[in-house]
């Protein structure tokens, strides 16, 4: 079935319950089927929770939302020689000046929009995380190689947030 195994398996779920059935049986045998044990174990909690509550399932403070792929990579080996990474404990402002980061969403089609780096010299605008940072370094609006991984991690944020149609706030979990 060429479905995401996420719906096939909340359906499923559903039907159980509606049926009465105490044992449910999911495959995990292609790349796009890794993980269905766990959504339907988690389904099956949802099911249970509507059950208790006798309400839909919706609004449950449970989600059964994952992304997957139709075809996973290859995964690559680890070198012999790895230094393991560790977060920075000092934090110093850049002299160049703060950036924030937001997103103005394309309302008429409902996906895209527009990234925004407000800085006090500059407001950039673009569709893709990398033209907003080129800009930005075009610009010499950033200084600090630490406050350019910092802005990266960001400007990625929101364009996975235009991507998917979803709100984004600066420094805010994605």
């Amino acid at each position: 079935m060429d479905v995401d195994t996420i719906g096939v398996n909340a359906t499923l779920c559903g039907i159980g319950a509606e049926t009465g059935a105490s044992i449910l049986f999911t495959p995990e045998y292609s790349d796009k089927a890794q993980g269905s044990i766990g959504e339907l174990k988690k389904a099956s909690e949802m099911m249970q929770l509507c059950r208790i509550r006798e309400s839909s399932p919706k609004d449950l403070g449970i989600d059964l939302l994952y992304i997957k792929e139709k075809r996973r990579r290859p995964d690559s080996p680890l070198p012999e020689k790895v230094v393991t990474a560790r977060a920075s404990k000092n934090w110093r402002t850049d002299p160049a000046g703060p950036i924030r980061i937001r997103i103005v969403p394309d309302r008429i089609c409902g996906n895209g929009g527009l990234i925004v780096a407000e800085h006090e010299k500059a407001a950039v605008t673009g569709e893709s995380a990398k033209e907003v940072m080129d800009t930005l370094l075009e610009l010499e609006l950033i200084s600090r190689l630490d406050h350019a991984a910092y802005l990266g991690r960001e400007l990625e944020k929101a364009e996975l947030a235009l991507r998917f149609n979803r709100s984004y706030a600066q420094d805010d979990i994605f």
